[in-house]
Order: C-alpha cells, then sequence, then structure tokens
C-alpha cells in the first residue's frame, strides 16, 4: 500500500494512523452512501423493526440514523439494505442481507424542532447476501 507513497507522505500516514488510533479503531475504507435499510431485531424489551437510512457503508458494518432509541448497544440485528448497482458487483440494484451487532450509539442532535436523532455503528457478524431485486 505504501509502494507509491514517498517517505514524507509514509511517515505523515504513520503519524496520521497513530493520532487517530484511540478515537477510530475501523479497519476497512468508509463510503459516504445514503441507501435505504431495514433493522430487526429486539430493541427496548420487544421486537423492533426499523426503516432508515445509510451515512456510511463498508465491508465491515454501517452507520445509519434513526429517531429516538430503539436499540442499545450490544443489541444484536437482522439488516436488510438496497444496493444501487456498482461496477464489478452487479450491474443492477440488488438486496442486501446479514447479521449484525450494535457497537457504536451516537445522539446526533435535533433540528427545526423535530425530535434528536441517534447514530447508530453496526457492525457486520456475517457476510452480506446478495439477490437481485425481485425475487
Amino acid at each position: 500500500m505504501h509502494d507509491s507513497l514517498t517517505a514524507d507522505e509514509t511517515s505523515s500516514t504513520t503519524a496520521h494512523r497513530e493520532i487517530s488510533a484511540g478515537h477510530d479503531r475501523r479497519t476497512s475504507r468508509r463510503m459516504d452512501m445514503r441507501i435505504p435499510v431495514e433493522l430487526r431485531g429486539f430493541g427496548q424489551d420487544r421486537p423492533r423493526i426499523l426503516h432508515t437510512c445509510s451515512r456510511n457503508i463498508s465491508s465491515t458494518g454501517i452507520l445509519v440514523e434513526m429517531e429516538g432509541d430503539a436499540f442499545r448497544m450490544g443489541d444484536p440485528l437482522e439488516i436488510e439494505m438496497m444496493l444501487p448497482p456498482a461496477e464489478g458487483v452487479s450491474s443492477e440494484s440488488c438486496r442486501a442481507t446479514c447479521s449484525g451487532r450494535v457497537t457504536r450509539v451516537e445522539f446526533i442532535g435535533a433540528a427545526d424542532g423535530r425530535p434528536g436523532r441517534t447514530g447508530l455503528g453496526i457492525q457486520f457478524s456475517d457476510r452480506l447476501r446478495l439477490s437481485p431485486v425481485g425475487l
């Protein structure tokens, strides 16, 4: 990965990783992507289904926004999302499903008199299962 970086860039990159290591433990690149997401789980002592939207996604997890606090840290979830066509993956939209677990909960805040929003960081527990839309 560092083959194309100069010695100064490599030092800067290494320093950046060391500084941010305490704040960010992500191991895969996140892409800002807003896609529809359905979360199914057992939150607040009862079954819940939440339809929301992602803020970003990676190969190991997803960050979604929601109103309220339907789920808590550690809650197991079933995740279903609609992925747009992507080069090298599929020429059509597809449905992706997997299991996951809430690994981060953060209050985002309220705006324009609306209730506060919550960001949920969800780590995928297994590989995404892809299926064409309509099947």
